[in-house]
């Protein structure tokens, strides 16, 4: 329905020198500044001369309250200079440029080819618009790590559910071990998949700088961490499973979008609420459907308690989908320029089909009649699409360019 795009996360607002600029004498530093602060490890800046040797570089001083950086410069000569830069924005998206300034006045070129940066420092610039391999394999490991995280996070909760018969108990567990042998995989191929996006063109030494010396690499190693627990979930207690899936949701929400944007502990509370109400509704939903493939009058009986707790879900994520967009964006107009509003759009239209069938559900049980098979499938095709809608939009940003 939208196109896939990589591209233009942190936008870049100005740069000192600014593009193609012409001076007189060379600046005394390059200053960047972007529209969403920057990953306080992650950022790079090289500064080139024609010949492609550095003239400084590579680790500058942040400014503009994270949002930009500068790097010093020494003297320079007449010439044609490369500004080449390589940064991580807050939410853990990777951002890369380049452009040429002339100091005095040289000789032209005849062969403006070896300005080219990313052959100068032999790295790809990232931020095309094509769905490559690449960005496939990128979206689609989100994918499937939002399907593992919400569902084994989601039976985790309703491991709380006391009074629920022996069947479901049983089937609840069983579904526990599933789902966290699943969510270690898909983990295990979101990190990868990820750092190969964030360390582009680097070398594999690079990823280590990336892991230690980043926020989001950080994150990366906390889920790794709880990932490799995840299979255990089914013999531990239903507190422990709890803290488990708290843990691992508060990870997400600190390595998304809420990050970028102040104040922090409003932006990334609302996250970590949208997860909690998203985990209860999933792995509910998917725990009632493997209850009725094993036995539909206790599947009916569970999706009395289910209903309650997924109308409970689905306002707090209307709730805080809302204030949190109302939070990244100046205008609600600004859902039309930016892929990720499309998506969030489509995301949104999708949910209120998910409310129209659940009310069906709903009103079957009210009249005691047990829930369709056929309407519980298509609720967990909803779940997928709005799992599908998610993977893509997370890695889109809120504002234009």
């Amino acid at each position: 329905a939208f196109a896939l795009s990589a591209g233009a996360h942190a936008g870049l607002d100005s740069a000192v020198p600014a593009p193609d600029a012409k001076l007189d004498a060379g600046p005394p530093a390059v200053e960047l500044v972007f529209n969403e602060r920057l990953d306080a490890g992650g950022a790079k800046l090289l500064v080139l001369d024609a010949g492609g040797d550095r003239i400084a570089g590579d680790k500058p001083e942040r400014t503009q309250e994270g949002a930009g950086i500068r790097l010093k410069l020494p003297k320079l000569g007449e010439g044609y200079y490369t500004v080449s830069y390589s940064v991580i924005s807050a939410d853990g998206h990777p951002v890369s440029g380049a452009y040429v300034f002339t100091v005095g006045d040289p000789p032209p070129l005849t062969d403006a080819s070896s300005l080219n940066p990313h052959t100068q420092v032999g790295h790809a610039h990232h931020g095309g618009g094509d769905l490559t391999s690449r960005a496939f394999l990128l979206y689609a490991s989100r994918i499937v790590y939002y399907a593992g995280l919400l569902v084994a996070a989601g039976i985790a909760f309703w491991s709380l559910a006391r009074s629920v018969a022996p069947l479901v108990a049983r089937v609840r567990d069983d579904a526990a071990g599933l789902a966290g042998k699943f969510a270690l995989l898909a983990t295990l191929a979101y990190v990868f998949v990820s750092l190969t996006d964030l360390g582009q063109g680097e070398p594999l030494s690079d990823w280590l700088r990336i892991l230690t010396g980043t926020t989001v690499g950080k994150l990366y190693i906390a889920q790794l961490m709880l990932a490799l627990a995840a299979p255990l979930l089914n013999r531990l207690a239903a507190a422990a499973r709890v803290v488990w899936a708290l843990a691992a949701l508060l990870i997400e929400a600190w390595s998304g979008h809420a990050a970028a944007f102040e104040p922090a502990f409003y932006t990334i509370g609302l996250n970590v609420v949208h997860l909690v109400a998203a985990a209860v509704w999933s792995g509910g939903l998917l725990l009632l459907l493997a209850v009725w493939l094993k036995e539909r009058p206790e599947a009916g009986r569970f999706a009395l308690l289910f209903s309650k707790w997924a109308l409970v879900s689905f306002l707090l994520l209307w709730a805080t989908g809302v204030l949190s967009t109302l939070q990244f964006l100046p205008d609600l107009s600004y859902l039309l320029y930016t892929s990720w509003g499309k998506w969030l759009i489509a995301k949104a239209a999708i949910s209120l089909v998910v409310a129209v069938v659940a009310l069906v559900i709903r009103w079957r049980l009210s009249r005691g009649d047990l829930p369709r098979g056929g309407l519980l499938k298509t609720d967990v095709g909803l779940l997928g699409a709005i799992v599908l809608t998610v993977g893509v939009l997370t890695y889109q940003t809120p504002l234009p360019a």
